[in-house]
């Protein structure tokens, strides 16, 4: 079995979820695929342990997640709550957990690392088309679709973008000074800015200004000389005033 093919198509389900409620599409019939492919992913993960002679493996935040666990069923018990609908809230963790410790522990070879990267990369970058399709629809307003990956949980408006713009501020910096890359910015404000979120306009130049002291700080190390950085705290403030 191709894994990398099996990870986008994860991937291209989990990112387009928003296009599929929009639609009308039951969330059943598009979440049980991506569950059961995750399922599938995990048991390869089992599998290829169970063939190395060595069966340690990475497992962040493995102690939440069982406390996470002991809570939702002590909870259930002590409740007597509905047990689809509490095993439906114990999925949004359960199944991103165990996509999140398969994909850290199966060694994937250069090439399917790269043809996950650049599916990751189309996925985001239609990210913005999509917002602008939603504005010229809809105009400025929370909830109806977010990006193509969501319809309601409008904090993705601000968290999604601001993510997505540390990763370009870090590739810029200190892997290739390639203008796109800043270009992209825009695009993604715009995705915030279509979802009603001022908020992302507040941390923004507040992500701007850590990313410029981790800079120069950790990657060049150079000294920061507060005096030179009064214009840029100036224009922070002015910013934040503003929206």
């Amino acid at each position: 079995m191709d894994i990398s093919l099996l990870i986008r198509a994860i991937l291209g389900l989990a990112f387009f979820q928003g296009v599929f409620g929009y639609l009308g599409i039951p969330p059943l019939q598009y979440r049980t695929p991506l569950e059961i492919m995750i399922l599938i992913l995990f048991i390869i993960f089992i599998y290829l342990l169970s063939l190395r002679e060595d069966k340690s493996f990475k497992s962040p935040g493995l102690n939440w997640f069982s406390l996470f666990t002991i809570a939702i069923i002590i909870s259930g018990l002590m409740n007597n709550s509905d047990l689809y609908a509490s095993f439906r809230m114990y999925s949004r963790v359960l199944w991103p957990y165990l996509f999140f410790l398969s994909i850290l522990n199966i060694n994937l070879s250069p090439i399917a690392i790269q043809k996950i990267n650049k599916f990751i990369v189309i996925m985001v970058l239609l990210q913005i088309p999509a917002a602008f399709y939603k504005y010229s629809t809809y105009g400025v307003i929370e909830d109806i679709i977010i990006g193509t990956f969501g319809t309601q949980a409008g904090a993705l408006s601000t968290i999604f973008p601001l993510f997505i713009i540390g990763y370009l501020i870090a590739f810029y910096y200190c892997y290739k000074r390639n203008f796109l890359y800043l270009l992209l910015i825009p695009g993604l404000a715009f995705f915030a800015w279509g979802g009603g979120k001022r908020a992302f306009f507040i941390f923004l130049p507040a992500l701007l200004l850590i990313a410029y002291f981790v800079y120069n700080k950790v990657i060049r190390n150079n000294k920061i000389s507060i005096i030179k950085m009064f214009p840029t705290f100036v224009i922070i403030i002015t910013l934040m005033g503003t929206v």
